[in-house]
């Protein structure tokens, strides 16, 4: 048993939490679910059904879609923007909105019919389908993946092999060593096996970009929502027990709403992700790597 984080060998058990077992990985401090002693878990089968009704994008969303979309311009070289596992493909959206020609990976059927609608290329696995072109776009994305496929390694070495060199990677993932994984331990809500099955370090994160061959590498943690450890504190069950559901993206969202709202409160955002991100102990790992010249990783 290795951590699929970083290949480490050595961890210690945490604890089950959904009828899977926990571990936390002595050498990158990466959590991760034990295939040993845990139900099968096929990411395929969960999402397969996924997406089936087109949700509207909420307008914080669609702002920064779109100041990622703008600061990528810098990367358009061949026009190609690749977004794997795209959801209900708001990101793409955008970017084609910029020119950019779109492709796209999904196991969600609705979502993959959706998409060749709107025009753009995808497909299930971009490795057995000759369009998605070796070392062929500007941009590949994966924002909000890592965490549920079983070798997310894989998924970083891949993206060094679409990128041309040069092209930039951004990844956003959830942090195991943010300070709500500190304060609820396993009861956070982002630890929720088998849809979730790594949560990885900033350490874990930056040595399996520079591994699969990314030299610069921007790496922030940014986010932290107070409202789950109030929550938590209200209700019996302890720091890792049950209660009633808390919903993340809800309260998320109410959150960024609030910040979002003059610039005092935007500024008093910005200086606490800065802080966050200081300190490592933000919710979200946000990366910006940029693929080699002479690659070292292997897809």
């Amino acid at each position: 048993m290795t951590c699929p984080a970083c290949d480490g060998e050595t961890s210690r058990a945490l604890g089950a939490k959904n009828g899977f077992l926990l571990r936390d990985c002595d050498g990158c401090g990466a959590l991760f679910v034990d295939p040993s002693a845990s139900p099968d878990a096929d990411p395929a089968a969960l999402y397969a059904q996924g997406y089936a009704e087109e949700e509207a994008m909420p307008s914080l969303v669609a702002a920064s879609l779109e100041t990622l979309v703008r600061g990528c311009e810098s990367f358009r070289r061949t026009g190609r923007w690749l977004d794997v596992g795209y959801g209900q493909g708001d990101l793409l959206a955008i970017a084609s909105a910029h020119g950019w020609s779109c492709y796209g990976t999904e196991v969600a059927q609705a979502a993959l019919a959706r998409a060749r609608q709107r025009g753009w290329t995808v497909a299930e696995d971009a490795d057995a389908d000759p369009r998605f072109v070796r070392e062929g776009f500007d941009v590949v994305t994966m924002i909000e993946l890592l965490e549920h496929v079983p070798r997310p390694r894989r998924f970083l070495r891949a993206a060094a092999a679409w990128l041309r060199p040069g092209g930039l990677l951004y990844v956003t993932t959830p942090n195991a060593r943010s300070l709500n994984r500190r304060a609820l331990g396993l009861g956070w809500s982002v630890v929720v096996p088998p849809e979730h099955l790594t949560l990885f370090s900033a350490r874990a994160l930056s040595a399996g970009l520079a591994e699969a061959g990314f030299g610069r590498v921007r790496l922030r943690t940014e986010g932290l929502n107070p409202y789950e450890i109030l929550a938590r504190l209200k209700r019996p069950g302890g720091r890792d027990g049950a209660g009633p559901a808390f919903n993340r993206n809800e309260s998320a969202q109410q959150l960024a709403a609030a910040l979002s709202g003059g610039t005092a409160r935007r500024a008093l955002k910005t200086g606490i992700n800065r802080c966050l991100s200081l300190l490592r102990l933000g919710d979200t790992l946000k990366a910006w790597a940029v693929r080699d010249h002479a690659r070292r990783g292997a897809a």
